[in-house]
C-alpha cells in the first residue's frame, strides 16, 4: 500500500494547487482535447458540421441546422465549456504528485496522453447532446431516438465517470507494484 502516514494529505493537497494551476492554464489543457473534437467532428458529420472553433476553454460548434420556425435558413449554434470534460487531467496530477514514486513526470505525461482521447469524446458528446435535442435538428442530422439516448449515456460516461476513474486507473496501472499481493492464507484441512 502507499505509505498512509499523510498520502491523503498530500493527495488533498496537491489536488487543490493541482486545480489551481489547471484552471489558470486551461485554455493550453483544454487545447489537445478540444482539436481531436473538433476534427472528429468536422469529418464525422460533414453534412451539417459547419465549423467548429476553440476560443478559450469554450468550444462552438456552428451547423447548418435551420432554426425552428425561420423563415430564412440560418445557423445553430452550440456551446460547450471544456474544463467539464477535462477534469481527470488535475486528478491524475495530483495523484502522481502524492505517492512518492520515480520517474514521475514520465508517468503524468502518459496519464495525460491517455486521458486526452476520453476528454475529446466527452466534448464531443456534450455537443452531440444538444444537437440531437435541438428543434428541427432531426430533419438534418438523422438522428432517431436511439441516437439520442446513445448521445446521452456517452455523455454521462465521460462527465460523470470517465474523469473520476480514468485517472486512478492510469495511476493505478503505473503504481501497481506499490500495493503488495493479498496474503492467503490456506488452512490445512483436519481430519475428521
Amino acid at each position: 500500500m502507499p505509505r498512509e502516514n499523510g498520502f491523503y494529505l498530500r493527495l488533498l493537497l496537491s489536488f487543490v494547487v493541482c486545480v489551481g494551476v489547471w484552471y489558470l492554464l486551461g485554455r493550453w489543457m483544454v487545447w489537445p482535447p478540444g482539436v481531436i473534437a473538433r476534427t472528429s467532428l468536422e469529418l464525422g458529420f460533414p453534412g451539417w458540421v459547419a465549423q467548429a472553433r476553440l476560443d478559450g476553454t469554450v468550444f462552438e460548434l456552428v451547423t447548418r441546422i435551420p432554426r425552428a420556425g425561420a423563415a430564412s435558413p440560418g445557423a445553430m449554434h452550440f456551446r460547450s465549456n471544456m474544463l467539464s470534460a477535462c477534469l481527470g487531467t488535475p486528478i491524475a496530477v495530483a495523484l502522481f504528485c502524492s505517492h512518492a514514486s520515480g520517474h514521475r513526470l514520465r508517468k503524468i505525461l502518459l496519464a495525460l496522453v491517455f486521458l486526452v482521447p476520453l476528454q475529446a469524446a466527452g466534448i464531443a458528446a456534450f455537443l452531440l447532446v444538444q444537437v440531437s435535442h435541438a428543434a428541427g435538428a432531426d430533419a438534418v442530422t438523422g438522428f432517431d431516438n436511439y441516437d439520442r439516448d446513445a448521445f446521452a449515456y456517452s455523455f454521462q460516461l465521460a462527465s460523470l465517470i470517465l474523469p473520476f476513474v480514468s485517472p486512478l486507473a492510469a495511476w493505478l496501472f503505473f503504481e501497481w507494484r506499490a500495493f503488495p499481493p493479498p496474503q492467503t492464507t490456506l488452512r490445512k484441512r483436519e481430519p475428521c
